[in-house]
């Protein structure tokens, strides 16, 4: 079986888009251009923009075309792209004066972590925090829905704009993000058993060393939620003891009682491995390991 190598495969659903559109009558300009997404990494994506909007759906072509190597079903993938696109193409209207009228903005502003080092070139034009090996981010919201989050990256022109410093917009975020996307902790074989419906995992949890998760009700950019006034404190209250915090991914982190976990150095490992070998490369949040003194109320980094 023929398959189109990925320029050509990209190159082709800009085609078909366009031409779908235009036999329905839709006046829009299909682009496909580079984006460079969180820690650095380059994604082709395809927009769809209209005339007289501010802000277009995007698609990323890289799990597309992964699929389409795996099944060959080229006019089934287009479907979904397309549909994809149709859904999306009228709920994603947002006026431009609204980005730019701060009263108007400033109720869907958030916050995200993500890692310093890694974004070190990005986190140059806009504003953050530090912490810890992380940056704290800022974001406007668009749209919330079963899709997942759509939002708009802030930057220093937009603090500019807005006439913001920092201090304001980090607490003016963390209501925001706290309000919009509620702390969820729960046992990871709970959550499991409750995404999956999975009895079985009930099997394996160990007596002594459960594992807890700590994200938003929502389960997307979750891990920023050990920001959260007190949310350390309530992690304490499930375990009743110091902890090792471990940033899965930007979605989540898993905490375990430091009385029920000896070896640091195998944490460590864990952490490490599954970020070079389960979570996708825009996802990975850290390779440390946290250790939170409940006394001291201090998260560090174990070295």
């Amino acid at each position: 079986m023929f398959l189109m190598k990925y320029e050509e495969f990209s190159d082709y659903v800009c085609k078909c888009l366009s031409r779908t559109f235009e036999e329905r009558g839709e006046n829009v300009r299909v682009l496909k251009k580079n984006i460079t997404k969180n820690n650095g990494f380059v994604l082709t994506a395809v927009t769809v923009c209209r005339e007289n909007y501010t802000i277009s759906p995007t698609v990323y072509m890289e799990d597309y075309y992964r699929q389409y190597e795996e099944t060959g079903n080229l006019d089934g993938i287009m479907e979904e792209i397309y549909s994809s696109f149709d859904e999306r193409m009228y709920e994603l209207d947002a006026d431009i004066d609204t980005y730019c009228n701060f009263e108007k903005a400033k109720d869907k502003i958030i916050f995200r972590l993500v890692n310093r080092s890694r974004n070190e070139t990005s986190l140059k034009e806009i504003p953050h925090l530090p912490y810890l090996d992380l940056a704290i981010t800022f974001r406007w919201v668009v749209n919330v829905d079963e899709n997942g989050i759509s939002s708009v990256l802030i930057s220093n022109r937009d603090m500019k704009r807005w006439n913001i410093n920092i201090q304001a917009l980090f607490q003016l975020s963390m209501e925001n993000t706290m309000r919009i996307f509620p702390l969820c902790i729960e046992n990871l074989f709970d959550m499991l058993n409750r995404i999956y419906d999975y009895g079985g995992y009930q099997n394996v949890q160990s007596e002594n060393g459960q594992l807890f998760v700590i994200t938003n009700t929502i389960g997307i950019n979750g891990a920023s939620a050990i920001l959260y006034p007190g949310a350390l404190e309530r992690c304490f209250d499930k375990i009743g003891s110091d902890m090792y915090i471990m940033p899965s991914s930007v979605h989540e982190m898993l905490f375990i009682s430091a009385e029920c976990a000896e070896n640091t150095e195998m944490l460590k490992e864990l952490v490490k491995e599954a970020n070079h070998t389960v979570v996708h490369c825009t996802e990975v949040l850290s390779d440390n390991l946290y250790y939170y003194d409940y006394k001291r109320k201090t998260l560090d980094i174990v070295h």
